[in-house]
Formats: structure tokens, sequence, C-alpha cells
């Protein structure tokens, strides 16, 4: 299973790093790109963008732009294949799990190479949207509104604080509420990318990470504890392609263990796949970011996407989150969407560099 797992982030980081060797490829002509023709990329992109990645950058003239979008709209779309048939056929066995180390990657590409042609088919590049330093440390407290017509949870309080050292990070989160808590304390290491401690042109970066979390929810008598190993990557997708400046990718697999514990004593013990894929927006220099993104655990608080998708229990949940920052301090909001809306609002602070 770990072996399919890298095997998906390995070919999933594949395809930025064959499109940067083609940077000596001669550079598109330049094209006025009128309110009309942007309207029509616009237009372009979204249909028939929708099915051939890159028509909306193929029309603004973006024409190296739109070739290495729809590569990787390939590229997704047969990992996608390979690790999706095998799970699909079976019915969801749990032998054909291990597919989702490829299914993951291969729907974030798809669903990133469209996005991404949207962005540069406005212009989005226009809008100079750069990511900020990591910082050394990082806090932020805020509220969370839970609706779920299965859980009488509706009024959390929530925090977070996290703290960099070098290469290495650790985490402590929590929210309570309702007669419920959690909390998750994580520790990992950036293998590559920029630190707190050293500058670096963009925010491409590869972490891994351990975690361990304990759910205890009074009302519904029961415990969750669980321990994840997982790896993260952002992508600034600048690398790919000049016009994607300002926006970027991210990416997230992993494998852990889970325990329900009830009132009774009775346990039930099992595996998981953790997975994350999602594409965002820098705001200004530095001032935060927009990411939209799926998340495929359904033990959270948001759930799975059921029963408003077929496969009931298969899916994950969708989500926004939005951050802006003025100084050390800011704000950020999220929407995620599944079984349940969980909505929240946090202040947030972070030391800022000299």
């Amino acid at each position: 299973m770990f072996r399919v797992v890298a095997l998906g982030v390995a070919l999933a980081l594949s395809i930025p790093a064959r499109a940067r060797a083609e940077e000596a490829a001669p550079v598109d002509p330049a094209v006025e790109v009128t309110p009309g023709r942007r309207a029509l990329a616009i237009t372009a992109a979204l249909v028939p963008g929708v099915i051939v990645h890159g028509a909306g950058s193929w029309v603004a003239g973006e024409r190296t732009t739109a070739r290495r979008l729809a590569s990787a709209q390939l590229a997704g779309l047969a990992l996608a294949v390979a690790g999706g048939l095998p799970v699909g056929l079976s019915g969801g066995a749990a032998q054909t799990m291990p597919g989702l180390a490829l299914i993951l990657p291969g729907g974030g590409l798809l669903v990133t190479t469209w996005l991404a042609d949207i962005y540069a088919a406005a212009g989005g590049e226009r809008l100079g949207g750069r990511p900020a330093p990591p910082a050394r440390l990082e806090a932020a407290l805020g509220y969370t509104f839970v609706r779920d017509a299965d859980l009488p949870i509706a009024h959390l309080a929530a925090g977070e604080a996290t703290v960099r050292v070098g290469r290495a990070a650790a985490q402590l989160a929590a929210w309570a509420g309702d007669g419920a808590w959690r909390a998750r304390l994580a520790a990992g290491a950036r293998l590559y990318g920029p630190r707190p401690d050293a500058p670096a042109a963009d925010a491409t970066a590869i972490d891994v990470e351990a975690g361990f979390a304990h759910e205890d929810r009074d009302v519904s008598s029961y415990a969750v504890r669980s321990g994840e190993l997982i790896a993260r990557g952002r992508y600034d997708l600048v690398r790919l392609a000049a016009p994607l400046a300002g926006s970027f990718a991210t990416l997230g697999l992993g494998l852990g263990v889970e325990q329900v514990r009830y009132a009774t004593g009775a346990a039930d013990t099992g595996g998981l796949v953790a997975g994350r894929f999602g594409w965002g927006v820098y705001l200004g220099a530095g001032a935060g970011e927009v990411e939209l993104y799926y998340e495929h655990r359904r033990d959270t608080l948001a759930g799975g996407l059921t029963p408003r998708l077929p496969f009931n229990g298969f899916f994950g949940h969708v989500g926004a989150a939005a951050s802006g920052w003025r100084g050390a301090w800011g704000l950020a909001a999220g929407l995620e969407i599944g079984s349940a809306y969980v909505a929240t609002l946090a202040l947030r602070w972070r030391t800022v560099a000299p």
C-alpha cells in the first residue's frame, strides 16, 4: 500500500517536472488580448474547456500553456482510470482501495488543470498574487458552526498553534463545544521548499507529517482515536507556465489507523486512506490566499457527500478556504460541504520577518 501511495505522488509530481524541462522551447508570439478576445477565451475555457483543458489558453494565444495543461489533463485521466477501474468493477472492494493513491492525484490533475485554464484565460496573472514566506509561529482562535441533522453539535470554539524551526514543524489543533471535543497533535518535516530561515522564489514544497488525534462525542456516546502518516505537496503553477503565475495546486496522500470505542466498551479498528487535492490563488503580495479543495476523509465534522452523490460512502467532502493578512494579524474563513455543512471564522496571528 505504501508503494502505491508513493507511486501516485511521484506520477503527479512528474508532470510539472517534465513541463519545466520544456521551458527552453520557443516562446509564444505576443498576442494582443482585447476585451472581446478575453471574453471569448474565458468562454472557451468553460465550454469546450471543461472537456479539453487548455482551450481557453489556446484562444488567448498562450499555446504552450494550452499544450501543457492538456498534457497534464491526459496524465490525470490515465491515473484516474488506472486506479478507478478496479474500484468501480469490484463495487468498492477493500482489496482495490489502494487504487485511491492513483485516483486522487488523477482527480486532482483533472480538476486543477481545468480551473487553471479558466484562470489563465481570464488573465489571472495580472492580479500579481505572491505567497507569503512561512512564519516561525502561527496561531488562530475562532468559531465553527456545524449543521448536521444526525448529530446535536452546532457551536464550537476552535483553535490551533503551529511552530516551525528550520525544516521541522509541529502543530496542535482542537475544537470543543456541545458536549464534544477533539484534539490533534502533529509533527513533521519539510523535505523541499521554503523555510522560515531561508528565502525562496515561490511556495512550492513537499512535507511529511505524522499526527495523532482523539475525539470524544459524549452526545453520541463514542470516542475516536486515529493516527496517520501523510505526505503533502504544494506546487506554484508559474513553474508550469508563466500565465499561471499567482496560482497553485495542492495534493496530500497518507495512510492511517482509526479506532472507534463505544460506551458499551466495544471497539472497531480499521485502516484509512487520507487524501486531498486543491487549487487556489494568492491575494496580493503575501496578503493571503483562496483555495477550493476536495478532502477524501469522511471522519471529519463535514463527513462525506452522501446521499448527494452515488456510490454511497465513497466520496469525502468539498470545501473552500480563504485567508487575508495585514501585517501580523489576519482573518480566515472556510466552508465545507459533505453530509453536514461546516462554516468557520477565525482570527489569526503570525510572526513577521523583519
